[in-house]
């Protein structure tokens, strides 16, 4: 009778303490589960349950178990709902390393967040920060999202999100009116896929196979290229007030076309501007241009997110009027300006996150951005409407080479954007250094960046004097110097580049005995963390450039050259490298040039790639030595 009783306790607590139990357990988790990992998510289950073409709940259960520090960020909970979801239960726990449960959580627990700094939107984020920080330990997550007013896809199936994190198992449930149409695109997934028809309803499960922790490698893939993702979309659908279809790439443009409708019209003094801003220039691309300085000059970016907002544009009238607006409300009011002076453009989807869309998947949620296509006469101009920073005409990195959808009335498609060749991303330096053997060494470097290399250094123009003097100062590689007259002059051609000069004085190199030992060249370093060991992933070098330099050392007439290191010239698959010393009567002229090549390279050439970098890290460290003529 007492064990009745005891078994009648104990009974609906079972499931509990037997999780608790094997929560973090070695024996219920496979041993190759742990190798590379921070994190491990022991169950993630998602199910969504559509119940009209407008309204749905969608539920996620996901079990984490934490095994050290660095897998802390995978403790925390974020969820954000918008006009389209709402977050309607959630509940949390927390374990320690032996099962046992240490606090509840509760939706009043979550942090909300409505409105961000220079943002309109109707979006909200539920932000959980874990206070565990003992390892290891586990969260447990549940809850459960309604969608309403419809969706243009279905939850996303991604049951890891970190590098380092691995995956014991993990499902997903889609249960559909039967009638209804879908496109699936799984990637990297690996698992059983079943479908059962009930009533009229088809219910379609994935369920996904262990998966090891991906572990991120030098110039290897990002995450997302690696990721188990399950896409899904409806082939038509419902959102908000408008319907659709994105049966294939022309039914979305014709979509996406109609939220422009009755948009791009202007006022008629709004079109007096435009007519008196160009009224003077010949050529198409001038009123172009002018207009897109004038675009940059009277309006600002402010993201719109306010329900279908965040996929239809202001109306252009609007924007001219407040002044600002999103990517697609500065890009319809930029089309509008040209319209008025019958000059065509078109109003294109592309992503600045991913290179390629998935072009058997047709979907707007492969996009989040929008730019100006004009068409010319021999070629296109492609304008970023959203930052005025960005010089007229310049193809920039987060677009350059990637995929982009033209919106068309008579018919939209994808087309690639041109990017430039990595001949052209460009930083050359040229310094003059009249060498001393004690601290009144003094130089001018002059240094102009092309392109990317433009990018890269264009946040300098908005630094203060002290900023500026801090960054070309570890520029340097000279411990015991100090920069000064820092000036720097922007040219936003259409290949724009950053024209620099700046002065060092100090002491260059060191001085022993009767010597001195100076450095070949201190303007240039490779930086990168020694990846010795095997990999697993192809080498991506996503980024090509060239490095040149010239420097003119003013030799000290006392001293007489002793050594100078050899002429280097390596030719790799990965690039080349040069390196010359020319000697003249009184001065050394040191030239050299790095050119890395931007490329897919195979997994076992990584050898060649590390023997390549640093015979240019060492060429870039070498010394000359000096002799004193007559020492004392």
């Amino acid at each position: 009778m007492i064990r009745k009783i005891l078994l009648f306790i104990i009974l609906p607590y079972l499931p509990f303490l037997v999780c608790s139990q094997e929560i973090c357990s070695r024996e219920v988790i496979p041993d190759s589960l742990w190798e590379d990992a921070h994190s491990i998510v022991l169950d993630y289950a998602v199910t969504f349950k559509e119940t009209n073409n407008k309204e749905g709940e969608w539920n996620v259960k996901k079990t984490i178990l934490i095994l050290n520090d660095e897998g802390c960020d995978a403790s925390n909970f974020v969820c954000y709902t918008d006009l389209f979801r709402d977050l309607v239960r959630f509940q949390g726990k927390i374990y320690d390393d032996k099962g046992k449960l240490m606090l509840k959580i509760k939706r009043g627990d979550l942090k909300v967040s409505e409105l961000f700094d220079g943002l309109a939107s109707d979006d909200m984020s539920f932000f959980y920060e874990c206070p565990q920080k003992r390892c290891p330990f586990t969260v447990e997550y549940e809850w459960t999202i309604k969608s309403r007013r419809g969706w243009l896809s279905y939850p996303l199936f991604c049951p890891i999100e970190f590098w380092n994190q691995s995956l014991k198992q993990a499902s997903y449930t889609l249960d559909l009116p039967e009638s209804k149409l879908i496109h699936v695109k799984p990637m990297h997934f690996s698992g059983v896929y079943s479908e059962n028809s009930i009533g009229g309803r088809v219910v379609r499960e994935w369920v996904s196979a262990p998966m090891r922790a991906y572990e991120r490698e030098p110039f290897g893939p990002t995450l997302h290229e690696l990721l188990p993702l399950i896409y899904i979309e409806p082939e038509n659908f419902i959102y908000d007030k408008y319907s659709g279809s994105q049966r294939t790439w022309e039914n979305l443009g014709l979509w996406l076309n109609e939220l422009q409708e009755n948009r791009c019209e202007l006022s008629d003094d709004q079109k007096s501007k435009v007519r008196e801003l160009t009224k003077n220039l010949e050529s198409d691309k001038e009123k172009i241009k002018r207009l897109y300085e004038y675009l940059g000059e009277t309006t600002r970016y402010v993201s719109i997110q306010l329900g279908v907002g965040g996929l239809q544009p202001m109306p252009a009238r609007e924007v001219g009027q407040v002044g600002f607006g999103d990517c697609k409300a500065l890009t319809n009011y930029m089309k509008a300006m040209l319209q008025s002076i019958d000059i065509p453009s078109i109003y294109t989807v592309i992503s600045t996150k991913y290179p390629r869309f998935y072009q058997d998947y047709p979907s707007v949620q492969q996009m989040n951005h929008v730019i100006l296509c004009i068409p010319q006469r021999e070629d296109s101009l492609w304008l970023e409407c959203t930052n005025p920073k960005i010089p007229f005409g310049y193809v920039h990195t987060g677009i350059a080479g990637h995929d982009a959808f033209l919106i068309k009335p008579e018919g939209s498609c994808i087309v690639r954007l041109p990017c430039y060749k990595d001949s052209l991303h460009i930083q050359s330096n040229v310094v003059s250094v009249d060498l001393k053997d004690s601290p009144n060494t003094t130089a001018v470097v002059r240094y102009k960046s092309f392109a990317e290399q433009y990018e890269n250094e264009s946040y300098l123009l908005y630094k203060d004097r002290k900023a500026l003097f801090d960054i070309f100062r570890r520029k340097v590689d000279l411990p015991q110097v100090e920069v000064s007259e820092v000036q720097l002059q922007e040219y936003r051609t259409e290949l724009p580049f950053l024209l620099g000069t700046y002065s060092i004085s100090g002491m260059y190199g060191a001085k022993v005995g009767s010597r001195m030992f100076v450095p070949l060249n201190p303007f240039r370093n490779i930086s990168f963390t020694s990846f010795d060991e095997a990999r697993k992933y192809d080498i991506n070098i996503r980024e090509g450039y060239v490095d040149t330099d010239t420097i003119v050392l003013h030799l000290p007439q006392e001293y007489q050259l002793e050594s100078i290191p050899d002429t280097e010239f390596v030719q790799s698959r990965f690039g080349s490298f040069f390196s010359e010393i020319k000697k003249e009567s009184d001065s050394l002229t040191i030239v050299q040039r790095f050119y890395l090549k931007k490329d897919v390279y195979p997994a076992a050439s990584q050898k060649e790639l590390i023997d390549f970098l640093r015979l240019v890290k060492k060429a870039y460290n070498g010394k000359l030595v000096l002799k004193k003529n007559n020492p004392d």
